[in-house]
């Protein structure tokens, strides 16, 4: 099995939330307890968490969980600069990076390993989930590209990866909606609590 290693963006304000979006309760644990739960359900072995507005919220969680974790500092430039430190963090050389958003509770392990599958059978860079045509997470970056995410635009993000290597692209459809809802709002959040 190729070595992927798993990165969680957890540095967020959740500003849209007004309070810490991934420390709310659910299936009798936080949201980003199940979030890390999924992941150790599939073959991914090694979870980097990046940290960032709310990191000592998180200290104590983290420390009871087989993860590892990194501090942006950088976290109010966006996104990206949460992937670079993550990144930056991985000392050695894996196949791939599998890229995770902490506020995605409903994306089980077994999507992950169909991601793991697809990109070892398809010799792609760059794999990504899609429900009904729309492009989700978590994405699978080959190791590769790890010097192109460290130089990448800012303000276009990781979109700026997909836009210059298209060719190496691999989209896989899956029947989980899960894919592509994040916990932006309480309105997301009760949405989430109904649906389960």
């Amino acid at each position: 099995m190729a070595d992927i290693r798993a990165i969680i963006l957890a540095a967020g304000t959740s500003d849209r939330m007004q309070k810490n979006k991934l420390l709310l309760p659910y299936k009798g644990k936080t949201v980003l307890e199940i979030v890390i739960d999924n992941i150790t359900q599939s073959n991914i072995e090694n979870i980097l968490i990046v940290t960032g507005a709310y990191k000592d919220d998180f200290s104590g969680l983290l420390a009871k969980l087989p993860v590892k974790q990194c501090y942006n500092k950088e976290y109010k430039k966006g996104m990206l600069s949460s992937v670079q430190c993550g990144v930056h963090n991985i000392s050695d050389t894996p196949d791939a990076i599998m890229i995770f958003l902490a506020d995605q509770p409903d994306i089980p392990g077994e999507i992950c390993d169909l991601i793991i599958r697809k990109y070892i059978r398809s010799k792609k860079g760059i794999v990504i989930p899609k429900y009904q045509g729309h492009r989700g997470h978590p994405l699978l970056i080959d190791w590769k590209y790890k010097d192109k995410i460290e130089n990448l635009n800012p303000l276009v993000g990781l979109r700026d990866l997909l836009h210059k290597y298209p060719e190496d692209i691999m989209d896989v459809p899956v029947e989980m909606p899960g894919i592509l809802k994040d916990l932006d709002t309480p309105e997301d959040y009760m949405d989430l609590i109904k649906s389960n």
